[in-house]
């Protein structure tokens, strides 16, 4: 369980709000604007809490364990031939779950899902342009998110770290959304 005074101390530090939804959280969410000044912060937290699972956009749809060293696709994840060559984990992150030995799981959609969602939505809305970036994107993106994030909980006894852009950590998110939908209870650290 997630111990609300050393979050509370942890958001202090770091300048973060701390929003707590339920008690007895499992999952910690953080917000970060994918530039590298966030590396820091999220550093501290993994070495505090020391997960089996870091769960971050920037993965893609990709995972890496460091115990075996291998970088491939999350499984239930649809992907191409093509998608090895343009879907992989940054360097540094790699690094860092090596060092601090925990999984690191893409929560993002590889790009042959993007381009089958892209073709789905084009087709029931020919006359909305649809893009990664648009509402109907971010809403796609974050059903992932929030099924990565219930696919991995239950593979842990500790605490679930989840990182992703704050942009889809806003109160209409598709994330909060299911996971209030499935009763897990969250705590937010937004900076």
């Amino acid at each position: 369980m997630v111990n609300s005074k050393l979050i509370a101390k942890w958001g202090r530090e770091h300048n973060y709000r701390v929003s707590f939804e339920g008690s007895d959280s499992r999952v910690i969410l953080v917000g970060e604007s994918h530039t590298n000044s966030f590396i820091r912060d999220q550093l501290d937290l993994i070495t505090r809490y020391k997960p089996a699972f870091v769960l971050h956009e920037l993965a893609g749809a990709r995972r890496y364990d460091p115990k075996t060293q291998v970088q491939d696709f999350v499984p239930g994840t649809r992907f191409g031939r093509n998608d090895a060559a343009t879907d992989h984990i940054p360097t540094a992150f790699i690094v860092v779950a090596n060092q601090y030995k925990f999984q690191l799981i893409g929560i993002g959609l590889s790009p042959t899902e993007w381009y089958t969602i892209a073709q789905k939505e084009r087709k029931s809305n020919p006359r909305e342009e649809f893009s990664i970036n648009s509402k109907r994107g971010d809403y796609h993106l974050e059903r992932r998110m929030a099924q990565r994030i219930t696919d991995y909980l239950p593979q842990t006894s500790g605490d679930l770290i989840v990182i992703a852009g704050m942009a889809h950590l806003t109160p209409r998110s598709q994330i909060y959304t299911a996971l209030r939908e499935k009763q897990i209870n969250h705590v937010s650290l937004l900076p």
